[in-house]
């Protein structure tokens, strides 16, 4: 598969901010799900939304800005510096819950994250002030940072081409049983250690999982508040525009399919009885904040969890967890009859 991208760096076909056809427009915001390096260009959510609409006479021109990692905040950003450039008639947001509320949150990423230079990296809303104020990026350290992890990969790249397939796969295989058998030797030696893997691991969970489980812990509360001010922030923004925002989540593997997370708890999850699996409280929290911003959205999980099969081989890839083609397919189907239901697309035009 070839992974290509536009010379803005976006994962589209080139796009001119004016609108010289006239046509309706779309753009698409969202993380590494709306990227969609998984799948072909043409295959990703926006080109199939896209062709639906043209082979039904809808002249129509739909722009994706998603980037893999990028949080709600960061979404945001990239409308307000670039995306409103474009004019769009309708903005659409995938809100993918696994991550993109704990991304809002300063508190919560840094949990997990003890690297200081790498949380300096990404923008947060300072949620002390009652005022617009983002926090200050490091944006030398970050790209120090790209520039060395781009030459340790190349490096390891170098030191692999030569090697015939098997043997690069042994010499991966025993590298990463040596490294267990140290980490296991060590903990052994030191049970201070293994405390500090245990409490590792509930963190983990926290991050995780947190926003699905069954009572809210008090981080997740002020991260959500902090999500609603920037989606409160981006439809007023859209909306000055003469556009409007449309909201529809983006359901990852572990959702679709909570057998998988059953049976990997034993792993992850310390106390797997705190997520609450069929339920997805972190669906309701946002479908309550969306109602209350009056802001049109929709539910893709019910239709994943329906077509999906044990395993979700049907709708994701296994080896990285996003959406395949088909996945692709169901998110953009559900989402043009439901912007068509709302009355926000326009309906084919006579010729």
């Amino acid at each position: 598969m070839r992974v290509t991208y536009n010379s803005q760096g976006w994962r589209d076909e080139e796009h001119g901010f004016e609108n010289n056809s006239g046509a309706f427009r779309i753009l698409v915001l969202g993380d590494s799900f709306m990227e969609a390096y998984s799948v072909e260009l043409k295959d990703t959510f926006h080109k199939q939304l896209e062709r639906f609409a043209l082979e039904n006479g809808v002249p129509i021109e739909v722009i994706n800005l998603g980037v893999g990692g990028y949080g709600t905040l960061q979404e945001y950003l990239v409308f307000d510096e670039i995306g409103k450039r474009y004019k769009p008639d309708i903005v659409l947001l995938g809100f993918f819950l696994t991550n993109d509320v704990t991304d809002n949150s300063l508190a919560i990423d840094t949990m997990i994250t003890k690297d200081s230079e790498r949380v300096k990296s990404r923008p947060y809303l300072d949620s002390s002030e009652t005022t617009w104020k983002i926090t200050q990026v490091d944006y030398e350290g970050a790209r120090r940072r790209f520039l060395a992890n781009i030459a340790k990969r190349d490096a390891a790249f170098h030191r692999l081409s030569g090697q015939p397939a098997l043997l690069q796969f042994i010499v991966h295989a025993v590298n990463r049983i040596k490294t267990t058998l140290a980490e296991n030797r060590k903990n052994s030696e030191n049970n201070e250690d293994l405390g500090d893997i245990v409490e590792n691991k509930k963190v983990r969970s926290f991050v995780w999982y947190g926003v699905n489980y069954c009572q809210e812990p008090p981080e997740y509360t002020e991260a959500w508040s902090v999500t609603e001010r920037i989606l409160k922030r981006l439809k007023n923004d859209v909306s000055s525009i003469g556009g409007k925002l449309f909201v529809f989540t983006v359901p990852g593997l572990l959702e679709v399919v909570p057998e998988r997370l059953k049976k990997i708890s034993k792993r992850r999850v310390p106390k797997p009885e705190l997520i609450c699996l069929e339920e997805v409280p972190g669906y309701n929290r946002l479908a309550g904040i969306l109602n209350e911003l009056e802001i049109d959205y929709v539910d893709l999980l019910p239709s994943f969890r329906n077509n999906r099969t044990n395993d979700g081989r049907s709708l994701f890839r296994l080896s990285d967890e996003h959406w395949n083609e088909k996945g692709h397919n169901l998110a953009a189907t559900i989402v043009y009859s439901s912007l068509i239901e709302k009355g926000l697309f326009p309906l084919a035009r006579k010729n």
